[in-house]
């Protein structure tokens, strides 16, 4: 065909077509139909033939696909503003304004739909990459519009908590945390959107969790909202390149928007984008690396909602004068033992007829119950000079607590270490992060359960394992009333351990004697401090006790306290009542005991006088700083035994009863005696009955009931109910010689016998031989000779008396 007919043709073509609507051009195809059906259920025909200047993307359904489709929304999406002509689009995507949206500032804008070409010169739209549709037939021409054939339907953007919990950046970063924080306003909005990187540099754990928290709503609705532009989708393509522009979001100062000179790169208040264009349904998304800051005033009532501790702060805020200790940062530094709502143990509820929460809500109750609910709480809160870091066991803080039982000064919280977990407690709570939290002059410290109000301090002696000796010893039946009556002392007691350690004969001594009474009446005297002194507190003095005497303390370089020469039990120090504090000590201050006051303990005067005449006193052990022991029989025992000076083997006997260790340190072990070659060591027998035994040459069975101990200054004594020492040599006995002599005769005579019967046998076979040979020859003679009678001699033997 000629060349001007076929421009003609076209021409008549186009002539033909542009006077048909979009509607006319779907009906002319048999293909359309069921779109046409699907359009006309959705009520969109009257709309598409009204409309001008617009662009339909029609797809290719099925019959059956009719019902499923005929949703107006839907289809509005596939109603693009303007006319779109395949030969603008570039490589470039570029955003049109669907039907589906509402008006925005100064222009109509709806939710986006991007188009453009592939490297093959195909032409796709979508709302992204991964989910657009090619478009098979283009641009036909109506009157009101273009008409753009496409494969299938366009999928729907996502709204934006769609694509909050399942999109990535293109750096992996994800935007979980930003979708709980119930972001999302109105139908046509800018997001701004932080990645959960970025949140997570802004603010700590307790302040996301805070932020997440129903409490935490309106902080979250500032942060967001400083992050939205409301009414206003702004897409890249509606910025000029090298220009900057400013636009007010919901809340906070304006936020400039910029382009580089290519037009390629987003940047927001100087922040590039990560990603920009995001077509979400209503709106558009740009994604930051950091966050848009955003003042908000931190509180302690804050992180304690961030920490899990619910229950906890909403009973501190039932209590007027401790609502400013959460809701302020004070001048004073604080820390909060705040119990955890899901760890924490639930505290019994004041009985108000069924009304209140449950737990530490502090309930309008009587006055009595009411406040102990309140110094329960006020408990969980103490003060510091100055900001100390993290914890560590033996810390004792002052709570904000006052006791009239400790003269108005503040209850204390003890802060343990248990080296077997490796876990630190609050008193009787455990410490879920040691680190805790830091919010202005206030640390947080995450609790498993209530801390306990601490009890009285005969209750504290009793339930910590070791004092019923001391308070016995001390104060006699009446310990637990002196305890009780007590107001902010300072208790001093001896671990029941220290008894032991110091033996039955230390406290027959301090029973039973008259100096040890004396010495018992100012060891009672010196176990109560008037005032009330922690072990962080003792510097080197001389303190007062109740009754107006003096005890002198020392404090060692290495911080350890020191009380008459004895040392505080680290692991049982500011054992905490709520009438004072109890400190044990490791060992009995009992101060310079001689051996000589235990001899008169136990009632001995024979062995210790055998000691002394010999010149073995103990003082001949070792050297100025070895401890060892003294076994000492009984009287009895000695006098049952016999021995006196003049006795052969005396010297030795006494240094068998010298050791030159103390054998009760270590029951397990032996140690030397002055005997050279000689041991001794502990046997138990069962229970706390003990023997003491010999070993070395003459030692079989050597032993001795252990009756009684006790330890001297320098030396332990312990009692035993008989007397060491060894066996004599050993020597063989006459009756062991002859039993000897009589064994050798009895089995040489025996041998002898049998050689005499074997001789005897063998003579008499031996004569039985020779009878048995003569008489065989004399019966042959006879024989021959009564033969030569009667003449038969066939050998021709001849009688001598015939020849």
């Amino acid at each position: 065909m000629h060349p001007s007919r076929i421009l003609l043709t076209l021409l008549f073509a186009t002539i033909i077509t542009a006077s048909q609507t979009l509607i006319s051009l779907l009906s002319s195809s048999p293909s359309h139909l069921p779109l046409l059906r699907t359009l006309q259920r959705a009520r969109l025909i009257p709309d598409l033939n009204l409309r001008t200047n617009i662009t339909l993307l029609a797809p290719l359904l099925k019959e059956e696909d009719v019902d499923a489709w005929a949703r107006r929304e839907y289809w509005e999406y596939h109603i693009l503003q303007g006319e779109l002509w395949t030969g603008n689009i570039t490589a470039e995507d570029e955003v049109w304004d669907s039907r589906m949206g509402v008006a925005g500032r100064h222009v109509s804008r709806g939710t986006g739909v991007k188009v453009w070409k592939t490297a093959d010169g195909k032409v796709r739209v979508g709302y992204d990459p991964a989910h657009s549709i090619e478009v098979l037939t283009y641009d036909q021409q109506a009157k009101n519009g273009v008409l753009q054939i496409i494969e299938t339907p366009l999928p729907l953007p996502p709204t934006l908590q769609e694509f909050l919990r399942s999109a990535t950046d293109e750096d992996g970063g994800e935007f979980g945390i930003w979708s709980e924080l119930g972001a999302g306003f109105g139908n046509t909005t800018t997001y701004i959107i932080p990645t959960d990187e970025a949140m997570r540099s802004a603010f700590n754990d307790i302040e996301l969790r805070y932020l997440r928290h129903p409490r935490g709503v309106v902080d979250a609705e500032r942060l967001t909202s400083s992050h939205t532009l409301n009414n206003s989708v702004i897409y890249t393509q509606d910025l000029l390149p090298g220009h900057t522009s400013h636009h007010p979001p919901l809340s906070g100062p304006a936020l400039s928007l910029s382009l580089d000179h290519e037009g390629k790169e987003l940047t927001i208040n100087d922040t590039p984008t990560t990603k920009h264009d995001l077509i979400l349904l209503g709106g558009v998304a740009h994604v930051i690396p950091s966050i848009i800051p955003v003042e908000i005033e931190w509180t302690p009532r804050k992180y304690l909602y961030g920490v899990g501790a619910e229950e906890f702060v909403e009973s501190v805020g039932g209590v007027r004068e401790m609502r400013a200790w959460i809701d302020s940062w004070g001048r004073e530094e604080q820390v909060i033992f705040a119990v955890l709502d899901d760890e924490g143990r639930k505290v019994e509820t004041t009985d108000t007829g069924g009304q209140g929460r449950k737990g530490m809500v502090v309930q309008k109750a009587k006055r009595g119950l009411r406040s102990k609910h309140i110094e329960r709480l006020k408990y969980h809160f103490a003060l510091e000079k100055k900001k100390k870091g993290v914890l560590e066991g033996g810390d004792i803080l002052p709570s904000r607590l006052r006791s009239p039982s400790l003269g108005g000064r503040a209850q204390r919280l003890s802060i343990l270490h248990d080296a077997n977990n490796d876990k630190l407690y609050v008193n009787n709570a455990e410490i879920l992060d040691p680190k805790g939290w830091r919010v202005g002059n206030t640390t947080i410290y995450p609790i498993r359960e209530e801390i306990e109000l601490p009890p009285r301090l005969d209750v504290v002696t009793r339930i910590n394992d070791g004092f019923d000796t001391s308070v016995k010893m001390f104060w006699g039946d009446g310990g637990k009333e002196v305890l009780k009556k007590a107001r902010g002392v300072t208790v001093l007691l001896p671990r029941d351990g220290a008894w032991e350690d110091a033996g039955g004969l230390v406290r027959v001594w301090l029973t039973e004697t008259h100096k040890g009474k004396a010495r018992l009446q100012k060891l009672a005297a010196g176990a109560m401090l008037r005032n009330l002194t922690y072990s962080n507190e003792f510097v080197t003095r001389e303190y007062k006790t109740v009754d107006g005497g003096l005890v002198g303390v020392t404090v060692e370089e290495d911080g350890a306290v020191m009380v008459e020469g004895v040392r505080v039990d680290n692991e049982k120090r500011d054992l905490l009542g709520e009438n004072g504090v109890v400190h044990a000590l490791e060992n009995v201050p009992l101060g310079n005991v001689k051996e000589k006051d235990l001899y008169e303990a136990a009632g001995v005067t024979l062995f210790p006088a055998l000691l002394a005449e010999r010149n073995l006193s103990y003082a001949g052990i070792g050297g100025e700083e070895e401890r060892g022991t003294i076994l000492v029989p009984t009287d009895a025992a000695v006098e049952r035994a016999g021995i006196n000076n003049e006795t052969e083997n005396i010297d030795q006997i006494l240094r068998l009863h010298l050791l030159r260790d103390d054998v009760f340190a270590n029951t397990e072990t032996r140690t030397k005696t002055r005997e050279e070659g000689h041991e001794a060591g502990l046997e138990r027998v069962h229970g706390d009955y003990w023997n003491i035994r010999l070993f070395g040459d003459r030692t079989e069975d050597v032993y001795a009931r252990v009756l009684n101990n006790g330890r001297a200054c320098r030396a332990q004594v312990i009692l035993i109910d008989s007397v060491l020492s060894l066996r004599p040599e050993a020597r063989p006995t006459k009756l062991r010689l002859s039993v000897g002599a009589w064994v050798g005769i009895g089995i040489g005579g025996l041998v002898g016998l049998l050689m005499l019967v074997a001789v005897l046998v063998w003579v008499v076979k031996r004569v039985r031989r020779r009878i048995l040979s003569k008489n065989v020859h004399a019966e042959a003679e006879r024989e021959r000779l009564l033969s030569v009678e009667d003449g038969d001699t066939d050998d021709g033997y001849v009688p001598s008396e015939a020849r």
